[in-house]
């Protein structure tokens, strides 16, 4: 009887909870039916950039079209779908998303300039000169529109053209690197190397805020001319805007180096490594000077106190492993291997590493193991087949 009690109990708490929760979810959709319209369009609208915020482009399309399903005319939502296809990379959806978009609503810049970019890089460069034009209909004397024009008639073979429209860019905002830089391209493309240190040097000089690519791309362009005091120059301006980035620094150290003054190349390496700790790539700046310069027993004891600080760091674990193979230290390689898979069995670098160093140890069946697994985990990699 007490059974038979307890057990009528049990049973009347799971239908009671299964007509709250279902009473809950007709409750839920009756209100999303009487909701207003407003209402409908801000939830799906936040739903969806919610999930492209997390990298999840087929939810996030889903939910913009429950949203153009509210309102077929509303143009943000086209767009926000053509955002969504374009991080999954379908980019014949995004298409007809970002036209749907244009279309609803004309002076979508956004969309516009989607359409635009589309068209450049499928090389269907009237039709992007077209939408750019669009473009500059609802911002005048827009960069990018500009930018897409003057790329648009040099795919055309229009260079004449491309190069004045890029000069008014340039000349407009010093600071469009890209655009500098393609101008620079037209120029020596002419032979005008003087054209081409004259636009370089007035986007770096006039550029507001100063900017460091720019006078390291100046710097780059003395460097192949064979201007080495003027290049120098250009790369310490460039740090001195900007000491915290590394790029002019790795660009003057580079300098420093074909210009074999070795000693000041170091410095320039070892201060990068000082002053990003916290990158994998760039704390071990200096030990992939050393190694490259041949320096390979100072490389390997740099990157063995980098392992010793930062344990998990398998960029330079693997580096470290390679240079150990080089200089035929392979008990010390394959004990790197080894570390590296008891932390993550299908980390394919170090599977590679372990099928290489069995097959100079002559270790057949070991390395068809290691090098079979490297081929399911990564089936294009080379090296294992």
């Amino acid at each position: 009887m007490r059974n038979r009690g307890w057990s009528a109990f049990l049973l009347a708490v799971v239908i009671s909870g299964t007509l709250i929760t279902t009473g809950c979810e007709r409750i839920d959709r009756q209100f999303d039916r009487v909701r207003s319209v407003d209402a409908k369009k801000k939830k799906y609208m936040d739903s969806g950039k919610k999930f492209l915020a997390e990298k999840n482009p087929l939810a996030a399309r889903q939910r913009f079209g429950l949203a153009i399903r509210t309102d077929p005319n509303w143009s943000e939502a086209w767009y926000q779908s053509g955002i969504a296809s374009l991080q999954a990379r379908d980019y014949p959806r995004a298409f007809k998303a970002f036209d749907s978009a244009a279309k609803k609503d004309p002076k979508n810049y956004d969309a516009l300039r989607q359409i635009a970019s589309l068209y450049l890089a499928a090389k269907r460069y009237d039709n992007a000169k077209t939408a750019a034009e669009k473009m500059l209909t609802v911002r005048p004397n827009d960069s990018a529109a500009q930018e897409i024009i003057a790329y648009s008639l040099a795919g055309l073979g229009d260079l004449e053209s491309s190069e004045k429209e890029l000069e008014i860019l340039v000349e407009h905002d010093p600071s469009q690197i890209a655009a500098t830089l393609n101008l620079a391209r037209l120029k020596l493309h002419e032979k005008d190397k003087e054209g081409a240190e004259a636009v370089l040097k007035t986007a770096a000089e006039t550029s507001k805020p100063q900017i460091p690519s720019s006078w390291t791309l100046l710097g780059n362009f003395y460097l192949l001319a064979g201007k080495l005091p003027e290049a120098e120059q250009a790369y310490r301006k460039a740090i001195s805007i900007d000491p915290k980035d590394p790029s002019p620094q790795y660009a003057l150290g580079r300098f420093l180096s074909v210009s074999s003054r070795l000693p000041d190349a170091e410095v320039v390496y070892r201060k990068i490594a000082a002053d990003n700790p916290g990158s994998d790539r760039h704390r071990s700046a200096l030990a992939r000077f050393d190694l490259a310069r041949g320096q390979v027993e100072k490389g390997i004891t740099e990157l063995e106190e980098i392992i010793k600080k930062y344990p998990e760091d398998r960029f330079n674990r693997n580096l470290l492993t390679a240079a150990l193979i080089r200089t035929g230290k392979t008990d010390r390689a394959m004990a790197l291997s080894n570390e590296l898979l008891k932390k993550n069995d299908k980390d394919t670098e170090a599977l590679l590493t372990r099928g290489i160093l069995d097959v100079r140890l002559r270790k057949t069946q070991e390395a068809i193991t290691d090098l079979t697994q490297v081929i399911h985990n990564q089936i294009d990699n080379a090296d294992a087949h």
